[in-house]
């Protein structure tokens, strides 16, 4: 729609006729008017210059005249001019007064056309953890943990009156064995660590705060393996309270010295439940050849489970390569949970609230008890005796 210079002054004159008629009501009033002329009178002078009047037909002159049409027909303008009313409102489409333009592929982008975002965040690989579940569990309620070890053991039974009884040993001193005892305690570790992270973050993308919480609790779990394996301070790790693999008088490969290990724990009235090896030497042991290069074929599969000699193996990250550990894990150790693995979001942590960060804490707290080390044996893989 164009509007003439003619028809403008004559939408002012009605404007200033219409002041003189209602200008006995109020000055706010009449202040109101002159508002509305002075806008009129603007877009006016705007339109002449964007050809409005008659000129070019670019994107701002469309808007100025959706602008101009839709003020010219409000009823509300009509009834303000007509002195019915005192104030008026004309409401837009805000699409109708964009320019327009060629719309592009280029253009769309994200915001017309959103892309298909999957709801998941990608995380690299985790190592896989096995040596906890190969490990009893027990709660506890304390900031430590104490166990009764049993240090020595002189077996001394024989019949009553030693290798020559008389009269079947009657009256005859009997033997004495002995046993001997250490009180261990062991301090409830805690393991944790935090993120920083925006609120508006946590808000707009629903999927992370699940991603943080199972990164967060997979890096506890990763700490976990290596203390329960190598310890940390006082709490002795399995590869530290095990027994040390005595080997033999020959040099030996890999196969071999696991196969005496598992003859050095069966004397010590063990039964190896699993050997954590580094999975180098996993490797190492399942590409063996004889003197033809024909595969050994020493480690079979069973149930999803590799093992070596009826073994199970645990192919462990968290084992040093060129090291095992051999053991019957549920007697020889146990793990006393304080606090299971936990997360928690904090907005009051410093300053975070006022600015508008959160803090998603993960936390675990245990300990790692060991009473009987001689249910283990720890070694090189590759012995030189």
């Amino acid at each position: 729609m164009q509007i003439s210079d003619s028809e403008w002054s004559a939408l002012v004159q009605k404007v200033e006729s219409t002041m003189a008629v209602i200008g006995a009501d109020t000055a706010e009033t009449k202040a109101k008017v002159l508002g509305l002329q002075a806008e009129l009178l603007d877009l006016q002078q705007r339109g002449a210059r964007k050809g409005i009047g008659g000129g070019s037909s670019s994107g701002d002159d469309d808007a100025a005249a959706v602008i101009t049409a839709a003020i010219s027909q409000s009823s509300d303008y009509k009834a303000l001019l007509a002195g019915t009313a005192k104030s008026m409102r004309v409401d837009f489409d805000a699409r109708s007064l964009h320019r327009k333009a060629a719309i592009l592929a280029t253009s769309v982008g994200e915001a017309l056309a959103p892309y298909d975002r999957s709801a998941m965040i990608a995380a690299p690989a985790e190592q896989r953890l096995f040596v906890r579940d190969l490990i009893p569990s027990v709660p506890t309620d304390g900031a430590a943990t104490q166990f009764v070890e049993e240090t020595s053991y002189t077996n001394s039974a024989t019949v009553q009156g030693g290798s020559s009884p008389v009269n079947l040993g009657q009256g005859e001193p009997k033997a004495e064995s002995t046993l001997a005892f250490a009180l261990r305690t062991v301090e409830v570790l805690t393991v944790a660590h935090y993120f920083t992270v925006a609120r508006q973050v946590l808000s707009d993308v629903p999927a992370m705060q699940q991603h943080i919480s199972r990164r967060g609790i997979y890096g506890l779990k990763l700490e976990e393996e290596s203390i329960i394996l190598n310890g940390f301070g006082n709490v002795q790790g399995l590869t530290q309270k095990a027994a040390t693999f005595l080997g033999g008088s020959t040099n030996a490969g890999m196969h071999t010295v696991i196969r005496r290990a598992i003859t050095q724990l069966e004397k010590l009235n063990g039964v190896g439940t699993g050997i954590v090896l580094a999975p180098d030497d996993v490797e190492t042991l399942e590409l063996l050849e004889d003197s033809n290069n024909r595969p050994l074929n020493l480690v079979t599969v069973a149930n999803g489970v590799k093992r070596i000699y009826n073994t199970p193996i645990v192919s462990s990250n968290s084992m040093t390569a060129g090291n095992f550990l051999l053991a019957d894990f549920a007697a020889a150790a146990r793990i006393r949970d304080r606090e299971l693995a936990h997360v928690e979001v904090s907005l009051d942590h410093s300053t975070y609230r006022t600015q508008n960060l959160a803090l998603i804490l993960i936390e675990e707290r245990f300990t790692l008890e060991v009473p009987m080390p001689n249910a283990m044996i720890y070694g090189a893989t590759s012995y030189t005796g």
